[in-house]
């Protein structure tokens, strides 16, 4: 079963696997604006 820590690691791990594109900045802003949402739904 997944949790939604599971989820964040691979998050990490896709974010650092990011970090040689200009992408990466685009992709931490919707990371953490996703992970802040987890506790509303």
């Amino acid at each position: 079963m997944k949790t939604v820590f599971d989820d964040s690691l691979e998050f990490v791990g896709y974010g650092f696997y990011l970090l040689k594109g200009r992408k990466t900045f685009y992709f931490w802003k919707a990371f953490f604006y996703n992970f802040s949402s987890y506790g509303k739904v």
